[in-house]
């Protein structure tokens, strides 16, 4: 059931949208179902929180704006709701916040971790092909002493 590597990113990929520039981001509300939050006012709390620590950060920053979302409610009425507009490193903040709450976020989480140490990896082999063996030597004590600091 499990056995695609990118298992638990495909959710937040389905739901990612792209604005006029070509930039992704995706919306708090279409978070909320894929974390399987109930309802809008459960996961607001950890939206206001990722927002605040982003306003201190740069008062100026856009990594997550807030916004507005057309829903259909009851006999094809349409509401407008507030909503939020999440950068990667948004969404990346989020989920560290609802990690202890919800296993999809923590599952998103650690495949990410895992998809940059695959990097890593790759990049110290792709390293090893043009340095020297002193050279390749010296690099592999810091790529293990960065990679056991890390686990």
């Amino acid at each position: 059931m499990f056995d695609h590597p990118d298992h638990f990113l495909a959710p937040f990929d389905a739901i990612r949208q792209f604005d006029d520039n070509g930039a992704e981001f995706w919306s708090g509300r279409d978070l909320c179902n894929v974390l399987q939050y109930s309802e809008w006012g459960r996961m607001e709390p950890a939206y206001r929180d990722v927002y605040t620590s982003l306003q201190m950060e740069n008062p100026n920053q856009s990594e997550m704006v807030a916004s507005t979302k057309a829903i259909t409610i009851g006999y094809g009425a349409v509401r407008i709701v507030p909503d939020w507009r999440l950068s990667q490193r948004a969404l990346n903040l989020l989920l560290q916040r609802v990690a202890g709450y919800k296993p999809m976020a923590a599952l998103a989480l650690g495949r990410q971790q895992k998809s940059a140490f695959r990097i890593e990896i790759d990049l110290g082999v792709w390293l090893a092909d043009f340095c020297h063996a002193s050279d390749l030597t010296l690099i592999h004590q810091k790529t293990i002493g960065n990679l056991a600091t890390r686990h």
